[in-house]
């Protein structure tokens, strides 16, 4: 069993629940999800790369997976506490690995009509692109041939979160710590980042400014934009420079392509497309 920054944060549960709880009635939500997969790979002898299967290759596999969620939420929706939990089992032949991990623990309030509190971890989704996200900082890693994290895998950052509604923009500032919650040699704050982004519709066009910085991210300027065409089809654009701290390099990412969706006859509902996505990485020195 391996629990990976979970004993600090469970202790951490009860206190965020406590807190949420100020509200006479908040209502509690409970719901989740489990799923398992189960993969056959028998050995062919006959295979050049592994004849006679002296590599040993398991013949099969077994993937468990769990996400639990819980919410409290008050009736005036002043507040909210949230919480992902996720568990999974990897077995084969030679091992079983089993983890736990607290994706997302955060408390968040609307204090005025233009100022959100957060504070927790939580996962963010910064960007347009479908499978690569050149201005997500502060996203989970993304694997390609999982855009959509059908497993749950993803885990969020721990950080203190501002969101600001200023006429038609929404500006989000974020304090992201790298903490050490397991502790090892009694150091627990290992490197400080900030990033902001400020967001708009204008026209239809879906429009982000982001920067980072800090010792814990990158110090990073980006752009991103998308736009839906008709019903079944979405174009976006990322494009992000970064800098080295330590000598001037500057580095651009981009990631162009598109989304396309199918409509299902007689239900006028879009269904999703393999979308084409088209990433550029430049450097200079």
């Amino acid at each position: 069993m391996v629990m990976k920054n979970g004993v600090a944060w469970v202790a951490l549960i009860p206190v965020v629940m406590c807190v949420a709880a100020r509200a006479d009635t908040p209502d509690f939500r409970l719901f989740g999800s489990i799923g398992n997969e189960v993969h056959l790979t028998p050995a062919n002898p006959s295979s050049r790369l592994n004849p006679g299967d002296f590599l040993n290759v398991p013949p099969a596999s077994n993937s468990l997976d769990f996400s639990l969620f819980a919410d409290l939420v008050p009736e005036d929706k002043s507040w909210k506490s949230h919480l992902k939990l996720r568990g999974s089992n990897d077995w084969n032949r030679d091992r079983s690995v089993t983890k736990a991990e607290i994706g997302e623990l955060n408390y968040s309030v609307s204090l005025s009509g233009w100022l959100d509190l957060q504070v927790g971890r939580s996962i963010e989704k910064w960007g347009t692109g479908y499978a690569w996200n050149p201005t997500g900082v502060v996203n989970p890693r993304k694997n390609p041939s999982d855009p959509n994290d059908r497993r749950g895998l993803y885990r969020g950052v721990d950080n203190l979160k501002v969101d600001l509604f200023v006429r038609d923009w929404n500006l989000t500032l974020l304090a992201v710590p790298e903490i050490d919650w397991e502790g090892e040699d009694g150091k627990h704050l290992l490197a400080t980042g900030w990033a902001a982004r400020a967001y708009r519709l204008i026209q239809g066009i879906d429009l982000s400014l982001s920067a980072s910085g800090g010792s814990g991210l990158p110090n990073s300027q980006g752009v991103s934009v998308a736009r839906v065409v008709g019903n079944a089809l979405e174009l976006h654009a990322e494009v992000a420079a970064f800098q080295n701290s330590i000598r001037f390099r500057p580095m651009g990412q981009a990631s162009l392509g598109a989304q396309a969706s199918r409509l299902h006859w007689g239900e006028g509902r879009p269904a999703p497309f393999t979308p084409l996505e088209q990433s550029t990485v430049l450097t200079a020195g």
